[in-house]
Parts: C-alpha cells; structure tokens; sequence
C-alpha cells in the first residue's frame, strides 16, 4: 500500500466515523423524543384508570 492510498483509507475510515457518530447523535435525539412521549402518555393512561404496562 502506498502512503497516498494509505491516506486515503485514513481518510475514508475519518469519514464513516463522523458518519456514524451524527447517526448515533440522531438517534439518541430521536430515543429522548420517543421516551418523553412515552412517559406523557403513560401519564395520560394513569388518569383514565388504565394499567400502564398492560399490552394490548
């Protein structure tokens, strides 16, 4: 392998790692969001009398 294409894969490999790290920010964002919802609803399923971990 020469230096250049050594470079290159150095580069390529900076590349997917910032490219997975936005993903895994987006979905932390995402998973706060769906927690949050999660919590206001099960709130909102308390008031009305029903069990919360009940599955349909």
């Amino acid at each position: 392998m020469t230096n250049n294409s050594a470079n290159n894969v150095e580069v390529d490999a900076n590349t997917v790692v910032d490219v997975l790290c936005r993903q895994v920010a987006d979905l932390t964002r995402q998973n706060a969001i769906l927690m949050a919802s999660n919590s206001a609803l099960q709130a909102r399923l308390a008031t009305i009398g029903g069990d919360p971990h009940e599955c349909a």
